[in-house]
């Protein structure tokens, strides 16, 4: 049994109208399965990419993870 990592990534990507490809090819990743990962809780991002992502979503790091 995995225990799932609470996250909002979804739903700020969603808020900023940016796609899994969109983010993933922004973070400089090949493929959006990354993005999909942490998306479901599965990953999480290294400290570069968090904050790569907190940026590009207009949000605080901490934000991502509300339970952290």
């Amino acid at each position: 049994m995995t225990n799932k990592i609470n996250n909002t990534i979804k739903e700020n990507r969603e808020r900023a109208s940016i796609s899994q490809q969109g983010l993933a090819r922004e973070l400089g990743l090949k493929s959006n399965n990354r993005i999909s990962r942490w998306e479901n809780g599965l990953a999480h991002p290294g400290t570069v990419n968090l904050i790569k992502i907190a940026k590009k979503l207009n949000v605080k790091p901490e934000d991502l993870y509300p339970d952290y």
